[in-house]
């Protein structure tokens, strides 16, 4: 009896290398197996630039000793001479980070609350109180032809700052991450954070279920140095860890002299990946078992 065989359609053979190739691609898709990470140094900021927008993730911030107004703003932290030297890597004649994991890093770029103490730069050429419109709010008044000179920028209080009247003490607030894609974990970098804040702040992860866990700073930071010209990378916080859902957002309790870098988190694949791998995998068996 004749032996005879059952030839593979060429078109299936073709459909099937081909959802092979697709989905191998897709298994190594960064957004699906690697962590994303945010330095403020590569994204075009400059020194006292406002930040509410970053790849992938929407910032804002809320600032309570100035009215509510939302700032989170960048600071150099290379440059010297500054009013803010706290967040300056090599203040006061130190090398650069004195203490902390990430002694002598060079951090450059890091985000933090605009204060009194920080100085909006470059400044704008044109005096037009429009530009940019979040800098001016109707409980400021200014007794100057020239709202960009702070020192006659003053509010209601009374006390002084810089020859103006405005509040010297380092302004106090939040900082929220708010992430298109929810994530399983999320490390960051905290700069110039002293022992009094660190028993007092906090961080906030709330997942998609609206479920939040909060954790003080004081006891992310056990074991390491902190203090004035410090620096430090904290270990990642994972959803799995804390209880949580997959994290839709991220709220610290902030200073204006204290900073934040390195921000690192890790997406789930979204949805529409994973459905699309499932179903060409069904297909790939199919074509498989038709074969």
């Amino acid at each position: 009896m004749p032996i005879t065989t059952k030839k593979r359609s060429p078109i299936i053979s073709r459909f099937s290398a081909s959802l092979i190739a697709v989905f191998a691609a897709l298994l190594t898709t960064p957004s699906l197996s690697s962590a994303s990470t945010i330095t403020f140094d590569d994204l075009g900021f400059v020194n006292g630039q406002r930040v509410n927008r970053v790849p992938g993730v929407t910032i804002t911030a809320v600032d309570f000793n100035r009215f509510g107004r939302r700032r989170a703003v960048i600071f150099d932290s290379e440059q010297l001479g500054s009013n803010t030297p706290d967040l300056e890597a090599r203040a006061y004649g130190l090398p650069r980070w004195s203490g902390g994991n990430l002694e002598g890093m060079q951090l450059n770029n890091v985000l933090t609350l605009k204060g009194c103490n920080l100085t909006f730069n470059p400044k704008p050429e044109s005096d037009d109180r429009s530009y940019p419109s979040t800098l001016w709010s109707t409980t400021w008044s200014t007794t100057s032809s020239h709202p960009w000179d702070e020192s006659h920028w003053s509010d209601h209080s009374g006390s002084s700052c810089g020859g103006g009247s405005r509040p010297c003490r380092p302004s106090e607030g939040i900082i929220r991450f708010k992430f298109d894609v929810p994530i399983t974990s999320i490390g960051f970098a905290l700069v110039n954070v002293d022992e009094s804040f660190a028993s007092e702040a906090w961080v906030t992860l709330r997942d998609i279920h609206y479920t939040g866990v909060t954790v003080l700073l004081s006891t992310l930071l056990e074991g390491l140095e902190i203090g004035a010209n410090t620096a430090n990378q904290i270990a990642p916080l994972t959803a799995e860890a804390l209880g949580l859902g997959p994290i839709k957002s991220v709220t610290f309790l902030m200073r204006s002299d204290v900073g934040l870098d390195n921000i690192t988190f890790l997406p789930i694949p979204e949805p529409a990946t994973g459905m699309f791998l499932a179903l060409g995998l069904a297909l790939l068996a199919g074509s498989r078992r038709r074969a």
